[in-house]
């Protein structure tokens, strides 16, 4: 997908949202109050489910994609030592397996993406996601039907989005919201 595709896609998801936040009213969804180490505990366990979606692409990925990754290595550096050796066409060849590497690495990263977004999606639908443990399931209750299965439908897609983004990306979200509640508490101590 393009930078304009992207584009488009995002205008239009927006103008799209308008209308239906209009003929929907959707209520204010209350959070429970949660503390710290609830929020540790659900990315703790969002961290361990992407590090088995990482494994399982890896397990999947690598018998497919590995042995032609490999194949186009060994032929890079043996179009390496030629250059170094002074072979006038080497140098060409050199750069054209780097490129050829590059570009079968990025198709390779493409799409563990992608498979990754597609388990992502399919774990949040089984019942692992991220922003309904915060939710008070009493008030959620009280929402009108088509508002909850909207943001169940959310967070299935976001939680898909941070599951493919990998257990790395989620620990740095729990970092900064970790940080950012030390911090917190740092200023109100200080005023108090």
């Amino acid at each position: 997908m393009g930078a304009a595709s992207l584009r488009w896609t995002v205008i239009l998801v927006i103008i799209m949202i308008f209308p239906v936040a209009y003929w929907l009213k959707p209520q204010n969804v209350q959070f429970w109050e949660f503390k710290q180490e609830d929020v540790v505990r659900l990315f703790t366990q969002l961290i361990l489910v992407a590090l088995i979606i990482e494994r399982a692409l890896e397990v999947i990925l690598t018998p497919w994609r590995g042995p032609e990754a490999e194949r186009m290595t060994a032929e890079l550096q043996h179009h390496d030592q030629l250059a170094k050796s002074g072979n006038p066409t080497a140098q060409d060849n050199l750069q054209k397996s780097k490129l050829d590497l590059t570009d079968f690495k990025c198709k390779t990263q493409n799409l563990a993406f992608k498979v990754s977004f597609v388990l992502g999606i399919i774990v949040a639908s089984f019942g692992i996601r991220t922003l309904a443990p915060l939710v008070e399931p009493n008030a959620f209750g009280k929402l009108p039907h088509l508002q909850q299965v909207g943001f169940a439908a959310l967070d299935v897609l976001l939680t898909g989005a941070l599951l493919s983004g990998g257990a790395d990306g989620l620990h740095q979200v729990l970092s900064l919201f970790l940080d950012y509640v030390g911090k917190t508490r740092d200023r109100v101590q200080a005023a108090g």
